[in-house]
Protein backbone atom coordinates (compact mmCIF):
# COMPACT_ATOMS: atom_id res chain seq x y z
CA UNK A 1 0.00 0.00 0.00
CA UNK A 2 2.85 2.41 0.74
CA UNK A 3 4.24 1.75 -2.74
CA UNK A 4 1.17 1.41 -4.98
CA UNK A 5 -1.85 2.93 -3.23
CA UNK A 6 -3.00 6.15 -4.89
CA UNK A 7 -3.22 7.91 -1.51
CA UNK A 8 -0.03 6.31 -0.18
CA UNK A 9 1.16 9.58 1.35
CA UNK A 10 -1.97 9.69 3.54
CA UNK A 11 -1.81 6.21 5.06
CA UNK A 12 -1.83 6.13 8.86
CA UNK A 13 1.68 6.03 10.32
CA UNK A 14 0.80 3.37 12.90
CA UNK A 15 -2.40 1.61 11.88
CA UNK A 16 -4.25 -0.33 14.54
CA UNK A 17 -3.67 -4.07 14.32
CA UNK A 18 -6.62 -6.31 13.57
CA UNK A 19 -6.65 -10.09 13.05
CA UNK A 20 -9.34 -9.63 10.39
CA UNK A 21 -7.48 -8.64 7.21
CA UNK A 22 -10.51 -6.93 5.68
CA UNK A 23 -11.07 -4.80 8.77
CA UNK A 24 -7.37 -3.94 8.87
CA UNK A 25 -7.55 -2.81 5.24
CA UNK A 26 -10.66 -0.74 5.97
CA UNK A 27 -8.66 1.12 8.61
CA UNK A 28 -6.06 2.09 6.02
CA UNK A 29 -8.31 3.44 3.28
CA UNK A 30 -8.67 7.08 2.32
CA UNK A 31 -12.15 8.55 2.98
CA UNK A 32 -12.69 8.95 -0.78
CA UNK A 33 -11.93 5.27 -1.45
CA UNK A 34 -15.13 3.26 -1.94
CA UNK A 35 -13.65 0.46 -3.99
CA UNK A 36 -10.35 -1.06 -2.77
CA UNK A 37 -10.89 -4.59 -1.52
CA UNK A 38 -9.18 -7.79 -0.43
CA UNK A 39 -9.87 -11.43 -1.24
CA UNK A 40 -9.19 -13.90 1.56
CA UNK A 41 -9.68 -17.51 0.39
CA UNK A 42 -9.40 -18.74 3.97
CA UNK A 43 -12.34 -16.54 5.00
CA UNK A 44 -14.63 -16.12 1.98
CA UNK A 45 -17.47 -13.64 2.09
CA UNK A 46 -20.68 -15.03 3.56
CA UNK A 47 -22.83 -12.47 1.73
CA UNK A 48 -22.17 -11.33 -1.80
CA UNK A 49 -25.08 -10.50 -4.10
CA UNK A 50 -28.35 -11.75 -5.52
CA UNK A 51 -26.67 -11.63 -8.93
CA UNK A 52 -23.92 -14.04 -7.89
CA UNK A 53 -26.25 -16.60 -6.33
CA UNK A 54 -29.44 -16.33 -8.35
CA UNK A 55 -28.64 -14.35 -11.51
CA UNK A 56 -31.12 -11.79 -10.22
CA UNK A 57 -31.03 -8.01 -10.14
CA UNK A 58 -33.90 -6.03 -8.71
CA UNK A 59 -34.99 -2.75 -7.16
CA UNK A 60 -37.45 -2.01 -4.39
CA UNK A 61 -39.99 0.44 -5.72
CA UNK A 62 -43.05 2.29 -4.46
CA UNK A 63 -45.88 1.46 -6.82
CA UNK A 64 -48.16 4.49 -7.09
CA UNK A 65 -50.57 2.51 -9.25
CA UNK A 66 -51.27 0.26 -6.24
CA UNK A 67 -51.64 2.79 -3.45
CA UNK A 68 -47.91 3.36 -2.93
CA UNK A 69 -47.30 -0.27 -1.98
CA UNK A 70 -43.66 -1.33 -1.96
CA UNK A 71 -42.74 -4.06 -4.44
CA UNK A 72 -39.60 -5.71 -5.65
CA UNK A 73 -39.17 -5.20 -9.38
CA UNK A 74 -37.02 -7.67 -11.31
CA UNK A 75 -34.68 -5.60 -13.46
CA UNK A 76 -32.64 -8.50 -14.80
CA UNK A 77 -32.89 -12.29 -14.82
CA UNK A 78 -29.63 -13.55 -16.25
CA UNK A 79 -29.89 -16.34 -18.84
CA UNK A 80 -28.61 -19.52 -17.19
CA UNK A 81 -29.13 -18.21 -13.67
CA UNK A 82 -31.51 -19.58 -11.07
CA UNK A 83 -34.05 -16.75 -11.43
CA UNK A 84 -34.43 -17.25 -15.19
CA UNK A 85 -34.55 -21.03 -14.77
CA UNK A 86 -37.48 -20.64 -12.36
CA UNK A 87 -39.35 -18.46 -14.85
CA UNK A 88 -38.65 -14.98 -13.48
CA UNK A 89 -38.21 -12.26 -16.08
CA UNK A 90 -37.55 -8.55 -16.22
CA UNK A 91 -40.59 -6.59 -15.05
CA UNK A 92 -41.93 -9.25 -12.69
CA UNK A 93 -43.04 -8.00 -9.27
CA UNK A 94 -42.75 -9.55 -5.80
CA UNK A 95 -44.01 -8.37 -2.41
CA UNK A 96 -42.34 -10.73 0.06
CA UNK A 97 -39.06 -12.59 0.56
CA UNK A 98 -39.14 -15.81 2.60
CA UNK A 99 -42.60 -14.81 3.78
CA UNK A 100 -41.52 -11.38 5.07
CA UNK A 101 -43.52 -8.56 3.51
CA UNK A 102 -41.61 -5.79 1.78
CA UNK A 103 -42.07 -2.38 3.40
CA UNK A 104 -39.96 0.73 3.73
CA UNK A 105 -38.75 -0.50 7.11
CA UNK A 106 -38.03 -4.10 6.06
CA UNK A 107 -36.24 -3.27 2.80
CA UNK A 108 -32.70 -3.28 4.19
CA UNK A 109 -33.16 -6.60 5.97
CA UNK A 110 -34.55 -8.17 2.78
CA UNK A 111 -31.61 -6.86 0.78
CA UNK A 112 -29.40 -8.76 3.22
CA UNK A 113 -31.41 -11.96 2.86
CA UNK A 114 -31.14 -11.79 -0.93
CA UNK A 115 -27.35 -11.50 -0.85
CA UNK A 116 -26.71 -14.40 1.54
CA UNK A 117 -27.12 -17.15 -1.05
CA UNK A 118 -29.02 -19.57 1.19
CA UNK A 119 -31.96 -19.92 -1.18
CA UNK A 120 -34.99 -17.63 -1.15
CA UNK A 121 -38.68 -17.77 -1.87
CA UNK A 122 -40.30 -14.79 -3.60
CA UNK A 123 -44.03 -14.12 -3.51
CA UNK A 124 -44.73 -12.76 -6.98
CA UNK A 125 -47.75 -10.62 -7.86
CA UNK A 126 -49.33 -9.04 -10.93
CA UNK A 127 -50.88 -5.61 -11.21
CA UNK A 128 -54.52 -5.60 -12.33
CA UNK A 129 -56.73 -2.48 -12.26
CA UNK A 130 -54.70 -0.85 -9.51
CA UNK A 131 -54.66 -4.00 -7.38
CA UNK A 132 -51.80 -6.40 -6.67
CA UNK A 133 -52.99 -9.95 -7.21
CA UNK A 134 -51.07 -12.98 -5.98
CA UNK A 135 -49.35 -14.83 -8.81
CA UNK A 136 -46.96 -17.51 -7.61
CA UNK A 137 -44.50 -18.45 -4.90
CA UNK A 138 -41.13 -19.03 -6.56
CA UNK A 139 -38.23 -20.71 -4.79
CA UNK A 140 -34.74 -19.77 -6.00
CA UNK A 141 -31.90 -22.16 -5.14
CA UNK A 142 -28.37 -20.79 -5.35
CA UNK A 143 -26.70 -22.04 -8.53
CA UNK A 144 -23.44 -21.56 -10.39
CA UNK A 145 -23.65 -20.04 -13.86
CA UNK A 146 -21.42 -18.28 -16.36
CA UNK A 147 -22.75 -15.00 -17.67
CA UNK A 148 -22.55 -14.48 -21.41
CA UNK A 149 -22.11 -10.69 -21.49
CA UNK A 150 -23.93 -10.07 -24.79
CA UNK A 151 -27.59 -10.67 -24.06
CA UNK A 152 -29.23 -9.20 -27.13
CA UNK A 153 -28.41 -7.57 -30.46
CA UNK A 154 -31.18 -6.23 -32.68
CA UNK A 155 -31.97 -3.56 -35.26
CA UNK A 156 -34.60 -0.81 -35.14
CA UNK A 157 -35.85 1.02 -38.23
CA UNK A 158 -35.32 0.46 -41.91
CA UNK A 159 -33.66 1.93 -44.98
CA UNK A 160 -30.89 4.41 -44.17
CA UNK A 161 -32.21 5.10 -40.66
CA UNK A 162 -31.37 1.81 -39.02
CA UNK A 163 -30.28 1.90 -35.39
CA UNK A 164 -28.51 -1.04 -33.80
CA UNK A 165 -29.06 -2.10 -30.21
CA UNK A 166 -26.69 -4.14 -28.06
CA UNK A 167 -27.25 -5.10 -24.42
CA UNK A 168 -23.80 -5.77 -22.99
CA UNK A 169 -23.57 -6.52 -19.28
CA UNK A 170 -19.92 -7.18 -18.42
CA UNK A 171 -16.55 -6.38 -19.99
CA UNK A 172 -15.17 -9.91 -20.09
CA UNK A 173 -12.30 -10.59 -22.48
CA UNK A 174 -13.07 -14.30 -22.59
CA UNK A 175 -16.14 -13.48 -24.69
CA UNK A 176 -14.66 -10.83 -26.98
CA UNK A 177 -15.32 -12.90 -30.10
CA UNK A 178 -19.00 -13.17 -29.18
CA UNK A 179 -19.02 -9.38 -28.81
CA UNK A 180 -17.37 -8.92 -32.21
CA UNK A 181 -19.77 -11.33 -33.89
CA UNK A 182 -22.75 -9.38 -32.54
CA UNK A 183 -21.33 -6.06 -33.71
CA UNK A 184 -20.60 -7.58 -37.12
CA UNK A 185 -24.24 -8.67 -37.50
CA UNK A 186 -25.32 -5.10 -36.79
CA UNK A 187 -22.82 -3.83 -39.35
CA UNK A 188 -24.19 -6.25 -41.95
CA UNK A 189 -27.67 -4.92 -41.24
CA UNK A 190 -26.50 -1.44 -42.29
CA UNK A 191 -26.94 0.50 -39.04
CA UNK A 192 -25.99 4.20 -38.92
CA UNK A 193 -26.39 4.62 -35.13
CA UNK A 194 -25.80 2.28 -32.22
CA UNK A 195 -27.50 2.08 -28.84
CA UNK A 196 -25.10 0.40 -26.41
CA UNK A 197 -27.04 -0.60 -23.30
CA UNK A 198 -24.71 -0.52 -20.28
CA UNK A 199 -27.34 0.37 -17.69
CA UNK A 200 -26.37 -2.48 -15.34
CA UNK A 201 -22.81 -3.06 -16.57
CA UNK A 202 -20.39 -3.09 -13.60
CA UNK A 203 -17.20 -2.85 -15.68
CA UNK A 204 -14.44 -5.42 -16.03
CA UNK A 205 -11.61 -5.66 -18.53
CA UNK A 206 -10.28 -2.39 -19.94
CA UNK A 207 -9.15 -4.39 -22.98
CA UNK A 208 -12.78 -5.17 -23.86
CA UNK A 209 -13.68 -1.50 -23.55
CA UNK A 210 -10.85 -0.71 -25.97
CA UNK A 211 -12.14 -3.43 -28.32
CA UNK A 212 -15.56 -1.79 -28.50
CA UNK A 213 -13.91 1.58 -29.04
CA UNK A 214 -11.71 0.22 -31.82
CA UNK A 215 -14.78 -1.11 -33.65
CA UNK A 216 -17.22 1.79 -33.21
CA UNK A 217 -14.96 4.88 -33.21
CA UNK A 218 -12.98 6.39 -36.12
CA UNK A 219 -9.60 5.91 -34.44
CA UNK A 220 -6.18 4.58 -35.31
CA UNK A 221 -4.34 1.92 -33.33
CA UNK A 222 -1.94 4.53 -31.95
CA UNK A 223 -4.67 6.92 -30.75
CA UNK A 224 -4.64 7.55 -27.00
CA UNK A 225 -7.33 5.52 -25.26
CA UNK A 226 -6.63 6.10 -21.58
CA UNK A 227 -4.16 7.90 -19.36
CA UNK A 228 -3.40 6.31 -15.99
CA UNK A 229 -2.19 8.70 -13.31
CA UNK A 230 -0.69 7.07 -10.23
CA UNK A 231 1.11 8.40 -7.15
CA UNK A 232 4.66 9.69 -7.39
CA UNK A 233 6.00 6.11 -7.46
CA UNK A 234 3.91 5.13 -10.46
CA UNK A 235 3.79 8.37 -12.42
CA UNK A 236 1.71 8.61 -15.60
CA UNK A 237 1.10 5.91 -18.21
CA UNK A 238 -0.43 6.65 -21.60
CA UNK A 239 -2.13 3.68 -23.21
CA UNK A 240 -3.18 3.62 -26.87
CA UNK A 241 -6.09 1.59 -28.18
CA UNK A 242 -3.64 -1.09 -29.34
CA UNK A 243 -1.82 -1.07 -25.99
CA UNK A 244 -5.11 -1.76 -24.23
CA UNK A 245 -6.07 -4.46 -26.74
CA UNK A 246 -2.78 -6.21 -26.07
CA UNK A 247 -3.85 -6.87 -22.47
CA UNK A 248 -6.80 -9.04 -23.57
CA UNK A 249 -6.83 -12.82 -23.00
CA UNK A 250 -6.93 -13.17 -26.81
CA UNK A 251 -5.46 -9.94 -28.25
CA UNK A 252 -6.60 -8.46 -31.55
CA UNK A 253 -4.75 -6.08 -33.83
CA UNK A 254 -6.44 -3.28 -35.73
CA UNK A 255 -5.74 -5.19 -38.93
CA UNK A 256 -7.71 -8.15 -37.59
CA UNK A 257 -10.56 -5.84 -36.61
CA UNK A 258 -10.82 -4.12 -39.99
CA UNK A 259 -13.79 -6.17 -41.21
CA UNK A 260 -15.73 -5.55 -37.98
CA UNK A 261 -15.37 -1.79 -37.83
CA UNK A 262 -18.53 0.30 -38.05
CA UNK A 263 -19.19 3.69 -39.58
CA UNK A 264 -21.57 5.42 -37.20
CA UNK A 265 -23.19 8.81 -37.12
CA UNK A 266 -23.75 8.51 -33.40
CA UNK A 267 -23.12 6.26 -30.42
CA UNK A 268 -25.81 6.29 -27.74
CA UNK A 269 -24.92 4.74 -24.38
CA UNK A 270 -27.60 3.90 -21.82
CA UNK A 271 -26.52 4.23 -18.19
CA UNK A 272 -27.78 4.09 -14.61
CA UNK A 273 -26.36 4.11 -11.08
CA UNK A 274 -25.34 0.50 -11.81
CA UNK A 275 -23.03 1.56 -14.66
CA UNK A 276 -19.50 1.48 -13.29
CA UNK A 277 -15.79 1.20 -13.85
CA UNK A 278 -14.81 0.14 -17.41
CA UNK A 279 -18.35 0.98 -18.58
CA UNK A 280 -17.91 4.56 -17.39
CA UNK A 281 -14.43 4.61 -18.90
CA UNK A 282 -15.91 3.80 -22.31
CA UNK A 283 -18.42 6.66 -22.06
CA UNK A 284 -15.74 9.16 -21.06
CA UNK A 285 -12.90 7.97 -23.27
CA UNK A 286 -14.71 7.67 -26.59
CA UNK A 287 -16.12 11.20 -26.37
CA UNK A 288 -12.95 12.84 -27.77
CA UNK A 289 -13.31 10.81 -30.97
CA UNK A 290 -17.02 10.69 -31.81
CA UNK A 291 -20.44 11.89 -30.79
CA UNK A 292 -21.38 9.97 -27.65
CA UNK A 293 -24.87 10.59 -26.27
CA UNK A 294 -25.41 9.37 -22.71
CA UNK A 295 -29.03 8.64 -21.79
CA UNK A 296 -30.47 7.38 -18.50
CA UNK A 297 -29.18 7.96 -14.99
CA UNK A 298 -25.95 9.21 -13.44
CA UNK A 299 -23.30 6.49 -13.27
CA UNK A 300 -21.68 5.06 -10.15
CA UNK A 301 -18.52 7.18 -10.23
CA UNK A 302 -15.75 4.57 -10.43
CA UNK A 303 -13.03 6.69 -12.04
CA UNK A 304 -10.04 4.66 -10.86
CA UNK A 305 -8.29 1.40 -11.64
CA UNK A 306 -6.42 -1.24 -9.68
CA UNK A 307 -4.32 -4.32 -10.19
CA UNK A 308 -4.01 -7.51 -8.17
CA UNK A 309 -1.22 -7.77 -5.59
CA UNK A 310 -0.45 -11.13 -3.98
CA UNK A 311 2.48 -13.05 -2.55
CA UNK A 312 4.11 -14.69 -5.57
CA UNK A 313 6.84 -16.48 -3.60
CA UNK A 314 7.45 -20.22 -3.81
CA UNK A 315 6.00 -20.57 -0.31
CA UNK A 316 3.55 -17.67 0.11
CA UNK A 317 3.32 -16.28 3.62
CA UNK A 318 -0.21 -14.99 3.05
CA UNK A 319 -3.06 -16.09 0.80
CA UNK A 320 -4.63 -12.66 0.40
CA UNK A 321 -5.04 -10.92 -2.94
CA UNK A 322 -5.22 -7.16 -2.60
CA UNK A 323 -6.90 -4.85 -5.11
CA UNK A 324 -5.99 -1.31 -4.05
CA UNK A 325 -6.93 1.75 -6.09
CA UNK A 326 -3.79 2.72 -7.95
CA UNK A 327 -4.65 4.91 -10.94
CA UNK A 328 -6.96 7.79 -11.78
CA UNK A 329 -8.34 7.49 -15.33
CA UNK A 330 -8.41 10.24 -17.95
CA UNK A 331 -9.35 10.47 -21.63
CA UNK A 332 -7.35 11.89 -24.55
CA UNK A 333 -8.46 15.42 -23.65
CA UNK A 334 -7.39 15.02 -20.04
CA UNK A 335 -10.96 14.74 -18.78
CA UNK A 336 -11.59 12.51 -15.77
CA UNK A 337 -12.31 13.00 -12.06
CA UNK A 338 -15.91 11.78 -12.24
CA UNK A 339 -16.07 10.18 -8.78
CA UNK A 340 -19.56 11.70 -8.41
CA UNK A 341 -20.64 9.87 -11.57
CA UNK A 342 -21.12 10.84 -15.21
CA UNK A 343 -24.33 12.81 -15.72
CA UNK A 344 -26.32 11.97 -18.87
CA UNK A 345 -27.07 14.60 -21.46
CA UNK A 346 -30.60 13.17 -21.47
CA UNK A 347 -31.83 12.11 -18.04
CA UNK A 348 -34.43 9.35 -18.09
CA UNK A 349 -35.66 7.06 -15.33
CA UNK A 350 -36.55 3.55 -16.43
CA UNK A 351 -38.88 3.28 -13.43
CA UNK A 352 -41.03 6.13 -14.75
CA UNK A 353 -43.29 3.45 -16.24
CA UNK A 354 -43.96 0.09 -14.64
CA UNK A 355 -43.92 -2.78 -15.24
CA UNK A 356 -40.50 -2.65 -16.86
CA UNK A 357 -40.41 -3.65 -20.50
CA UNK A 358 -38.22 -6.47 -21.79
CA UNK A 359 -34.69 -5.67 -22.85
CA UNK A 360 -34.72 -4.33 -26.39
CA UNK A 361 -38.39 -3.30 -26.25
CA UNK A 362 -38.83 0.01 -28.06
CA UNK A 363 -41.29 1.09 -25.33
CA UNK A 364 -38.65 0.76 -22.62
CA UNK A 365 -38.18 4.29 -21.25
CA UNK A 366 -34.45 4.50 -21.98
CA UNK A 367 -34.68 2.87 -25.42
CA UNK A 368 -37.58 5.11 -26.37
CA UNK A 369 -35.51 8.19 -25.50
CA UNK A 370 -32.55 6.75 -27.42
CA UNK A 371 -34.59 6.09 -30.55
CA UNK A 372 -35.98 9.62 -30.40
CA UNK A 373 -32.43 10.93 -30.20
CA UNK A 374 -31.18 8.68 -32.99
CA UNK A 375 -33.91 10.19 -35.16
CA UNK A 376 -32.80 13.69 -34.22
CA UNK A 377 -36.11 14.69 -32.69
CA UNK A 378 -34.88 15.74 -29.24
CA UNK A 379 -31.77 17.44 -27.91
CA UNK A 380 -32.48 17.07 -24.21
CA UNK A 381 -35.33 15.71 -22.17
CA UNK A 382 -36.16 14.88 -18.55
CA UNK A 383 -38.48 11.96 -17.97
CA UNK A 384 -39.99 11.89 -14.46
CA UNK A 385 -39.16 9.11 -12.05
CA UNK A 386 -40.59 7.49 -8.95
CA UNK A 387 -39.40 6.49 -5.48
CA UNK A 388 -36.83 3.70 -5.68
CA UNK A 389 -34.94 2.37 -2.67
CA UNK A 390 -31.29 1.40 -2.67
CA UNK A 391 -31.25 -1.48 -5.08
CA UNK A 392 -29.76 -4.90 -4.63
CA UNK A 393 -26.13 -5.48 -3.72
CA UNK A 394 -25.97 -6.93 -7.23
CA UNK A 395 -25.56 -3.30 -8.22
CA UNK A 396 -22.10 -3.38 -6.67
CA UNK A 397 -20.99 -6.69 -8.16
CA UNK A 398 -18.47 -4.64 -10.14
CA UNK A 399 -14.74 -5.08 -10.02
CA UNK A 400 -12.33 -2.22 -10.56
CA UNK A 401 -10.94 -1.87 -14.09
CA UNK A 402 -8.20 -4.46 -14.12
CA UNK A 403 -4.95 -3.65 -15.81
CA UNK A 404 -1.83 -5.74 -16.06
CA UNK A 405 1.46 -4.43 -14.74
CA UNK A 406 3.84 -4.17 -17.66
Amino acid sequence: MRVYYYWNDQLPARPAADPDARKFLAGLLHPADRFSYLLDPDHPLTAYSSFAYYGLEYAFTQLKEAGDRWVGTVTLAVPGGSAAAQGLKRGDLFTAVNGQELTASSAEALHQVLKEGKGVTLNTVRLEDGQLKEAASIMLPPTHFTEQPVYLAKVFGEGTQKTGYLFYNYFDGRFDQQLLDSLYKLKQAGISSLILDLRYNPGGDVSSAALIGAVVAPVQASALFVTYKANRNGGTINSSFQDALNDAPYPYTFEELASYRLSLNKLIILTSAGTASAAELLVNNLSPYMEVVQIGGKTMGKDMASFAISDQGATPKVNYTLFPLVFKLYNALGKGDYSAGLTPGIVADEFARLPLRALGDEKDVLIEAALDNAGGRIAGKMLPGRSVSASSEARSRFFPPIIKKR
